[in-house]
């Protein structure tokens, strides 16, 4: 038995994604995994006599990673990205310190979009880093035994994050490619009028009823 409840059910493939900075710029095609957003909430700890009560804290959204493959000039890229956002080698003059944002573009959200049966069409998932800007990057490694393709990585540090453009089926919009966990009945809706229980009375079989004489 498979694990959704109707075969009208479509689980979403992890395949089916785009990242993109918002604002424009177009979609990072070359994106090759991505983490989707999470989060952690902090606890405090107080003794009573001899236990121990423990109250939700502080929301701490974790950093989403995204790996991309190297087409070439990507490095450069990202370094570039970097050094719009404020970084200055020690060499080149006034050391301004980094912005939150990315590549100095004035919008500060990367979006992760995530899709159903394709990647057209209105996304399932649409995430908003808010505020979000790099923590880090690895420029890869190199292997002269290896033909494996050259992938950077950047951790992207952020306040929030924000879930919009929720939609319950898949980009087609076909009822076939649902995501909910709604079970589609086979019986007619026309009459949704509840049974009354009192209408039992009259369905019970001959042989429950004694007769006598």
């Amino acid at each position: 038995m498979t694990f959704w409840s109707s075969p009208a059910l479509q689980p979403t493939r992890r395949r089916n994604f785009k990242v993109q900075l918002a604002g424009g710029g177009g979609y990072w095609w070359w994106v090759k995994t991505v983490s989707k957003p999470s989060f952690e909430v902090t606890t405090n700890e107080y003794q009573l006599v001899n236990h121990v009560l423990k109250y939700p804290g502080l929301v701490v959204w974790n950093d989403v990673t995204i790996t991309m493959v190297d087409t070439g000039g990507k490095t450069k890229e990202l370094l570039d990205a970097f050094k719009k956002s404020g970084y200055v080698y020690p060499d080149e003059g006034t050391q301004k310190g980094l912005a939150k944002n990315y590549g100095g573009s004035t919008s500060k959200h990367i979006i992760i979009e995530q899709y159903g049966a394709s990647t057209t069409g209105t996304p399932i998932e649409k995430w908003k880093l808010a505020n979000s800007f790099v923590k880090s990057i690895s420029f890869g490694d190199l292997d002269y035994s290896s033909d494996d393709l050259v992938e950077l990585q950047i951790i992207i540090s952020y306040d929030w994050a924000e879930l919009d453009g929720v939609s319950s089926s898949s980009a087609s919009g076909s009822p076939s490619q649902q995501t909910d966990d709604s079970v589609p009945s086979n019986e007619s809706t026309e009459n949704n009028t509840p049974e009354d229980p009192r209408d039992n009375d009259t369905q019970l079989p001959r042989s429950d009823v004694s007769s006598e004489g």
